[in-house]
């Protein structure tokens, strides 16, 4: 699948938006002529180069990132030609496409410039907090927890004192994926409807959407799948009237989990194919990974091992780009089952062993736990039941704190 085409049109589209959005007509014109061609275009193929010249020119090296490129002009222009309060919008703006792009470090530098630039502006206090918040995220997908938790308390912090509810939720709402990554569930399940219930106090419908689908995400990790779906449908209503989608895209991939889960795997595939189609037209990466892995694992239950071993290959590609560690090491524990499959059992154990290792290094509890799942299904093909046995009972603990009965009831009936 070339995916080139439609990101290159989505940047090119994202600047023309921001230039409208923040640039009266003539000065985006003026942006358009310093920034577009070059002056020796016309000229340069009548250039005859030689010797040295010609070989350090005709070098290929590694593309860096263009967006970043076009990001430092645009920053620039926007220094010279905005007030204050603007041109930190413009950068709050600039640092959460970046992050869409899967620019992590360079939405990282912008963000910090935002908090720079907001210092001792009463009128910036919003964006300092918004800036915080979105670092928080930033170190969250790094897995940085310490990090991720530091510019959290600083964003509520903020929002407190501005007496700022809907900051405050949001607040309460990024703990709460925080928890879920690390596999705590009920402190994520209790973030988040502390969450919807200070979101329910404003008239924020989107933040109120995306609280909805973080709680169907986790009651369907704790096999919940009747509210699971209640909160995603629930918050389908809320971005289908905005026509948000980014969002549309998200609960998409999140039905398509639900269906997985409930082995209704033709519906998964249909619901990640929605999922990605719209993540490339959108140019949403960190989603686009999460789907092609979901569509990995759903042709590893139908048995379809060439094309979950392909959809893997193309998930740990893109999640390698925008440097999500988690789904990484998710990805890992896939290919070990699919080598497992094969009767590859060394390269099975490997995987699986270097899956769990990232989790344990990240803290990812669940992902641990359904690592550990798997290599006690490898040992028990290997007739070895001590080992098999050992790694099944690690996994029950973590269930049994998690209060996850049915879980722990599909790993006991492997034990016999």
């Amino acid at each position: 699948m070339d995916i080139v085409i439609p990101l290159k049109r989505n940047r090119e589209r994202l600047f023309k938006e921001l230039l409208n959005s923040f640039f009266n007509e003539e000065e985006a014109a003026e942006f358009r002529s310093l920034t577009e061609g070059n002056s020796f275009k016309s000229i340069s193929p009548s250039l005859k180069i030689k010797g040295k010249d010609k070989r350090q020119i005709e070098t290929k090296f590694p593309k860096g990132s263009k967006f970043g490129l076009e990001t430092d002009r645009i920053i620039l222009f926007a220094k010279e030609k905005l007030g204050s309060k603007k041109f930190i919008e413009l950068l709050l703006s600039l640092g959460k496409s970046a992050l869409d792009e899967g620019e992590g470090e360079l939405s990282l530098e912008i963000f910090e410039r935002v908090i720079n630039e907001s210092k001792g502006k009463p009128e910036a206090t919003e964006f300092l907090a918004e800036a915080n918040l979105f670092i928080a995220d930033i170190y969250k997908k790094k897995t940085k927890w310490g990090l991720s938790f530091r510019y959290l308390r600083k964003s509520k912090e903020i929002y407190k004192k501005a007496e700022n509810v809907n900051g405050e939720a949001k607040c309460s709402n990024m703990l709460g994926t925080i928890y879920g990554e690390l596999g705590s569930l009920k402190r994520a399940r209790s973030c988040f409807e502390k969450s919807l219930e200070l979101i329910s106090r404003t008239t924020d419908n989107e933040s109120e959407g995306m609280i909805k689908i973080n709680l169907g995400i986790i009651y369907g990790i704790s096999g919940d799948y009747q509210k699971s779906r209640y909160y995603f449908t629930k918050a389908l209503k809320h971005f289908e009237k905005g026509g948000d989608q980014k969002r549309l895209a998200e609960i998409n991939n999140n039905l398509g989990m639900l269906d997985y889960d409930a082995e209704r795997l033709k519906q998964a595939l249909r619901e990640f194919d929605r999922s990605i189609d719209a993540s490339i037209e959108i140019n949403f990466l960190p989603l686009l990974g999460l789907s092609f892995l979901g569509k990995a694992i759903t042709y590893l239950k139908l048995e379809n091992l060439p094309m979950a071993a392909l959809f893997s290959d193309k998930a740990l590609k893109v999640c390698n780009k925008v440097n999500d560690r988690l789904s990484v090491a998710d990805i890992y524990k896939v290919k070990g089952i699919i080598e497992r499959e094969l009767g590859e059992y060394k390269k099975s154990e490997n995987l699986l062993k270097t899956s769990l290792m990232m989790n344990i290094e990240l803290g990812n509890k669940l992902n641990e736990a359904e690592t550990s799942v798997e290599l006690g299904r490898l040992y028990d093909k290997l007739k070895d039941k001590k080992k098999s046995t050992e790694w099944f009972m690690k996994a029950i603990a973590y269930y049994k704190g998690q209060g996850s009965k049915k879980k722990i009831q599909e790993i006991k009936s492997l034990l016999t």
